[in-house]
C-alpha cells in the first residue's frame, strides 16, 4: 500500500537572477526520478511520457508521493502516471458539462433579457448597474467594453459562423445571439452587472430548491449564483488549458447552503485532516465543492450522468486518492 500524506508547506526561497535549472535530457530526467527512489521498470515508456507530458508538468502529480524530493517505499512511475490519466480525462469529462451550463446559461439569460427589456436593450445602460461588486467594482467603460465586445467577435468570426451570416445586414443582433458570443467569463461578468429583476428571473431558472429573496445581497438568494459562476469560470479555464485538478486548492471558494455544506463532511474523510481541516469539517476549497455548485446548474439527469461517469472513472484508476480532490468516502449515495 503506498503511503499517502499531505506534502508539507514549500518553503519561500528568495529567488536570484543567476539561479536555474540545468537543462536534463530525458535518459537523464528518468535518472533523476530513479535516484529520488521512484520505481522505474520501463525506462522507454517512462521517456515517452515525459516527452508527451513535461518533466515540470508529470511530477506535479507526485507531491503526495513524496516528501523532502524522495518518493515514499513502493512507488512506482505507473502510480503516477495513473493520477495524471485520471486527472486529465476528470478535466475532459467536466469541461463537457460545463459547457453544457454555459449553453444553457446564455439561453435562459437571453430568453429572460429579451422578456423584460427587448431584444437590443443591451445597448441601454439604464438597463445595467454601475457597479458590479463591492469586491470588484466595474467602471462605466469596463461595462461599455464588455457590451461592445460580441460586435468584435462578430467582425472576426463572420466567416466562420452561419448563425452571423445571417444576421450580416441587421446593425443590431439580437440579445440570443449576442450572448452566443460571449466567453463563460463573459457571462459570469454580464450577470454581476444585470439588474436585479433580471438576476432574480434566470436565478429561478437554476435555483428552484433554494430560497430567492428580493433583496439580491442575501446570502441565501442570487448572490449565491453571482460568485459561484466566477467560480466555475475559473474551473472552466482550468479544464480547457489542462491545469492539473488533483491536490488542487481553489483561491475561489464556492458559496454553499447549509444542506450544501453537509455534503462536504465526512469523519472518515482521512485526506480532509491531512489538510488540515478539522475531524468532521467541511472542506469547500477543492474540486468537489465545485461539482456540488455543478449539480444546482445542471438538470438532474445531465448531474447523474456526471455522477455515473466520475463512478466509473474512479473504478478505472482505483489507486487514486479521491480525498486529494476533496471528495468524502460515499459521496456517490450522498450527492
Amino acid at each position: 500500500m503506498i503511503e499517502s500524506i499531505t506534502p508539507p508547506k514549500a518553503e519561500k526561497v528568495a529567488k536570484s537572477p543567476g539561479r536555474s535549472k540545468p537543462f536534463l535530457q530525458l535518459d537523464q530526467q528518468v535518472e533523476l526520478l530513479r535516484s529520488r527512489g521512484l520505481t522505474i521498470s520501463n525506462d522507454q515508456y517512462a521517456k515517452d511520457v515525459l516527452e508527451d507530458s513535461n518533466y515540470y508538468r508529470f511530477s506535479g502529480y507526485s507531491l503526495t508521493l513524496r516528501r523532502n524530493d524522495h518518493f515514499f517505499a513502493g512507488v512506482t512511475f505507473e502510480n503516477i502516471d495513473a493520477i495524471y490519466n485520471f486527472d486529465q480525462t476528470l478535466r475532459s469529462l467536466l469541461f463537457q458539462y460545463l459547457q453544457i451550463i454555459e449553453v444553457r446559461f446564455k439561453s435562459v439569460y437571453a430568453y429572460e433579457f429579451a422578456k423584460i427589456y427587448g431584444p437590443t436593450s443591451y445597448t441601454d445602460p439604464a438597463n445595467f448597474k454601475s457597479r458590479i461588486t463591492d469586491h470588484e467594482p466595474i467602471t462605466a467603460q469596463e461595462l461599455e467594453d464588455l457590451l461592445k465586445k460580441p460586435q468584435k467577435m462578430r467582425e472576426k468570426r463572420l466567416n466562420d459562423e452561419l448563425f452571423l451570416k445571417h444576421y450580416q445586414g441587421v446593425d443590431l443582433l439580437p440579445i440570443w445571439i449576442f450572448i452566443e458570443l460571449f466567453t463563460f467569463g463573459d457571462l459570469s461578468r454580464i450577470f454581476e452587472a444585470s439588474r436585479d429583476e433580471l438576476r432574480i428571473a434566470v436565478s429561478k431558472h437554476f435555483l428552484k430548491n433554494k430560497p430567492l429573496r428580493k433583496n439580491y445581497r442575501s446570502p441565501k438568494n442570487v448572490s449565491y449564483m453571482e460568485w459561484n459562476l466566477r467560480c466555475l469560470t475559473t474551473l472552466r479555464n482550468f479544464c480547457a488549458h489542462g491545469s492539473r485538478l488533483f491536490n488542487r486548492v481553489f483561491y475561489r471558494k464556492p458559496h454553499l447552503t447549509a444542506q450544501e455544506l453537509k455534503l462536504l463532511i465526512n469523519d472518515d474523510n482521512t485526506q480532509s485532516k491531512l489538510h488540515g481541516y478539522k475531524h468532521g469539517s467541511p472542506d469547500n476549497s477543492h474540486l468537489y465543492g465545485l461539482i456540488i455548485v455543478m449539480k444546482s446548474l445542471l438538470r438532474d439527469n445531465n448531474f447523474e450522468a456526471l455522477k455515473n461517469s466520475i463512478v466509473e472513472l474512479e473504478g478505472k484508476y482505483p489507486t487514486v486518492d479521491m480525498g486529494y480532490y476533496g471528495f468524502p468516502k460515499g459521496w456517490e449515495s450522498a450527492v
